[in-house]
């Protein structure tokens, strides 16, 4: 005895996978923005670290300037090459890494926004489908069996008519007192 195979809806089945996709899809972007907020973080330590580097260098070049000053060697002219060297690096580092953190940032903003109408879409969605739910659970209003009474139009009457115009004598006719016609 083989058991048969359930005819499966195929819409059913459609609307199962969009769902099950749409939850990947959902988990997939969060995933994304969390891992860009880690990168910022790192990116920002990384700048405060080049930042740190950089001022310890000038201090550095600040130092081997003044000692020049006071000694005129040859090892102190060193120091002073070596130290606007370090700067010149420490500078470039510095740079790269603010345009590493902009443009993480920027990314960060963009897929932030992405998120938010997401999840508007969402709610939205949602509402919508809570709706339509709502409406197809509710019976429709039965109508009313009773046949609606035909309302005869009547004319109007002499009275009820509005005269515009203003007759003249002209324009009356006079009843004959007689029955002269």
């Amino acid at each position: 005895m083989a058991a048969r195979k359930k005819m499966a809806d195929p819409i059913a089945e459609l609307e199962n996978q969009i769902a099950k996709l749409t939850l990947q899809l959902e988990k997939a972007r969060t995933k994304r923005l969390i891992d860009t907020e880690k990168f910022v973080a790192k990116a920002v330590k990384t700048k405060q670290a080049a930042d740190a580097k950089l001022a310890s260098a000038r201090g550095k070049l600040k130092s081997a300037q003044t000692n020049l000053k006071t000694r005129k060697t040859a090892a102190a002219q060193t120091r002073l090459d070596h130290a606007k060297a370090l700067v010149a690096e420490q500078f470039a580092s510095t740079a790269t890494a603010k345009a590493t953190l902009a443009e993480l940032k920027a990314s960060l903003r963009a897929l932030t926004a992405a998120h938010k109408l997401n999840l508007a879409i969402e709610k939205a969605a949602s509402k919508a489908k809570s709706e339509t739910i709502k409406a197809s659970t509710q019976k429709p209003t039965p109508r009313s069996t009773k046949k609606m009474a035909i309302q005869k139009t009547v004319p109007p009457s002499a009275s009820s008519v509005i005269v515009t115009a203003t007759p003249t004598l002209s324009d009356v006719e006079r009843p004959s007192l007689f029955g002269d016609d």
